[in-house]
């Protein structure tokens, strides 16, 4: 059950002493999500065409 906890302790490690890490994954998320929503509605405008 130890081995559960070793990726939590790998993100609180991460959240104390790599803040910009945080900023990093944050940013990478809501870029993909910007992508999808544009593909996304760039498919439905294809449909609508």
């Amino acid at each position: 059950t130890s081995l559960a906890f070793v990726p939590l302790i790998n993100e609180f490690h991460s959240l104390i002493f790599h803040p910009d890490q945080i900023m990093i994954r944050i940013a990478r998320l809501s870029t993909n999500r910007f992508i999808y929503l544009v593909s996304y509605s760039t498919i439905l405008h294809d449909k609508c065409d």
